[in-house]
């Protein structure tokens, strides 16, 4: 199973007001959006998200807002051909350039150096950091992969493969990376990715 439309409306449902996300994430998801789905959805983005035309990469912006343009970018993604799970992911790996370039993303890459598992071990303080829903757990598997855990996510797991796989790939090893869903079931919420290299 992976993650759907279904699944990501199922938990744009589950936002509440308070469940948000730094700006960076969301200019980053705009970003993507124009690259990957062109200016016309773009254009609806924006006019879907009229109050977020001002916001500023440190300030929040809402994890529904977030999710609806992901959406948006996924379902015209899907409707090119492509499947929506993984539109998702290709709108995440395109967005986490801006979440990477961040001061918040510098500092996670620096951390990281070349050790991947240093990289995705931040992922629980960089989650927690930026967003306000959910928790999230590193744990070493063996010496070339690693498990992350979500409960409570809203994001999914094709986003955070996107962003996972976005974020180790401009690390200095040149190594290749794969991560998979491990265990989870819709609407996702609650599932672990394992990162291979």
């Amino acid at each position: 199973m992976t993650d759907s439309a279904q699944a990501l409306r199922a938990r744009m449902a589950l936002c509440q007001p308070e469940h948000t996300l730094m700006g960076f994430f969301f200019e980053g998801l705009l970003e993507g959006v124009e690259r990957l789905a062109g200016e016309e959805t773009l254009r609806e983005a924006r006019a879907m998200t009229r109050g977020l035309a001002k916001l500023k990469s440190h300030q929040s912006c809402s994890a529904l807002e977030y999710l609806s343009v992901l959406d948006l970018a996924a379902r015209e993604l899907e409707r090119r051909g492509q499947g929506y799970a993984s539109a998702v992911e290709q709108v995440a790996r395109e967005a986490s350039a801006r979440v990477f370039s961040s001061a918040v993303g510098q500092l996670v890459l620096a951390i990281a150096g070349d050790d991947p598992h240093r990289g995705l071990s931040n992922v629980p303080g960089l989650a927690g950091a930026t967003c306000t829903f959910g928790e999230r757990d590193y744990e070493r598997v063996s010496d070339t992969s690693a498990r992350l855990t979500f409960r409570g996510d809203l994001l999914g797991p094709s986003w955070c493969t996107g962003l996972t796989l976005g974020g180790v790939s401009r690390g200095p090893t040149g190594q290749r990376f794969v991560a998979e869903l491990e265990s989870g079931a819709e609407p996702f919420t609650d599932f672990a990715l394992v990162v291979r290299w």
